[in-house]
């Protein structure tokens, strides 16, 4: 008798610290990653319904602040900006405009982008050319939101519509300019616990524009770089 009862204590006890286990289990899935704001395993992500889409949509307009660096997938290593410029910033508007939001991007960024230094594209760019915007404003068309991980429920993956960006250089002994300006499609991840975003643009198409005659464009090769963000909100 005494026997049996020490054994039904004993499974008391397991079935409980099972039930404790199972239940701190759950709450880890929930929100894991409270300063990571993104995992790329596609396989770990879940449809959302619209209304989700648009709440999540409604709660981002603000300010963010961050860096932003160049990732190469041929060689996995990432290109840090040596630019002095404030810290990359984010913002996303809450009323309609022509730009949903505008990403600032170093000029050395850029040609780190591109490769620039090594792809000949220089060549095409005469030594005239030396006043040139140091820093511009990448434009994003609009993001959707798609899924969210089903192993951190905190985390949210989006899509970018369309980004553009343009620099330009302007001669310093004459007074021809040309336009740099690149188109970017990408993707992105949100956590809705830490505000924070994770960002990925890969450049489509790029080309030089002359301002004095816009039909002979330079096309700028494509390296298969991505410009990567990552951003915290901030206001």
């Amino acid at each position: 008798m005494q026997r049996s009862q020490i054994m039904n204590n004993k499974n008391q006890y397991n079935l409980l610290v099972a039930l404790f286990l199972l239940l701190v289990g759950s709450f880890a899935v929930s929100c894991t990653k409270d300063d990571d704001a993104t995992t790329d395993n596609t396989s770990n992500l879940a449809p959302i319904s619209r209304e989700e889409a648009v709440k999540i949509q409604n709660s981002i307009p603000g300010t963010y602040k961050g860096n932003v660096h160049v990732y190469d997938p041929s060689t996995k290593k990432n290109y840090y900006s040596n630019s002095r410029l404030d810290l990359d910033s984010l913002i996303i508007y809450d009323d309609h405009r022509i730009m949903y939001s505008f990403l600032t991007l170093p000029r050395d960024t850029y040609e780190r982008l591109h490769n620039i230094d090594k792809t000949g594209t220089n060549d095409t760019l005469p030594g005239i050319f030396t006043k040139r915007d140091e820093k511009n404003y990448l434009g994003l068309e609009g993001i959707r939101f798609s899924s969210r991980n089903q192993q951190d429920s905190c985390v949210y993956r989006f899509e970018v519509s369309r980004g553009i960006v343009a620099f330009i250089d302007r001669g310093h002994k004459t007074k021809k300019n040309r336009i740099l300006r690149t188109y970017f499609n990408g993707y992105g991840y949100y956590n809705v616990k830490t505000s924070k975003f994770k960002i990925y643009l890969l450049p489509y198409n790029a080309y030089v524009i002359p301002y004095y005659d816009t039909f002979q464009t330079t096309r700028i090769p494509l390296t298969g770089r991505y410009l990567v963000y990552e951003l915290t909100k901030v206001q």
